[in-house]
């Protein structure tokens, strides 16, 4: 069975003075993009089945404007290690997610997204990984044994 990893990096927060780095809420272009992301992806056939994302506001937000034109009711998961931001993290979550899951989506920050997208695809993403970015993968194998050989970068998109 064929898996996609899709991998979301959240859309564009506030930097507020005196707010607290988990209590950042996305700006109107950061909703747009949300918005933007889960309109194309659903169009493009990429509809998670499993949601797991960092406990900040802005990745619960970027999953709260995207979800209703992904048409996706899913509930998601939050996990810390997503936001303690390290590629090792990310592939723990990976590889702990159900057997029966098969499109997972992981909303999360940068640099673990950008890393995380570079170590799957040997550096194909050229540009970086901006606010509002996703990369979608195929992974041919159980999510325990995701690693490079297994994963294929099959599209991107950036919301607008």
């Amino acid at each position: 069975m064929t898996r996609r990893l899709l991998l979301l990096r959240h859309a564009k927060a506030e930097h507020t003075p005196g707010v607290a780095d988990l209590s950042r809420a996305l700006t109107a272009r950061g909703q747009r993009q949300s918005s933007y992301v889960g309109t194309h992806a659903r169009a493009a056939g990429y509809v998670p089945d499993a949601v797991v994302l960092s406990p900040s506001v802005r990745t619960r937000e970027t999953w709260s404007y995207a979800a209703p034109e992904w048409q996706a009711s899913v509930q998601p998961e939050e996990d810390e290690r997503i936001y303690d931001n390290t590629v090792d993290g990310l592939l723990d979550v990976v590889r702990e997610t159900s057997p029966d899951v098969s499109t997972l989506l992981l909303i999360g920050h940068n640099p673990s997204c950008e890393l995380l997208a570079e170590f799957l695809d040997h550096g194909k993403l050229a540009d970086g990984f901006q606010t509002g970015f996703l990369a979608a993968y195929d992974v041919d194998a159980p999510w325990t044994e995701i690693d490079r050989p297994r994963a294929r970068l099959l599209t991107t998109l950036r919301g607008e």
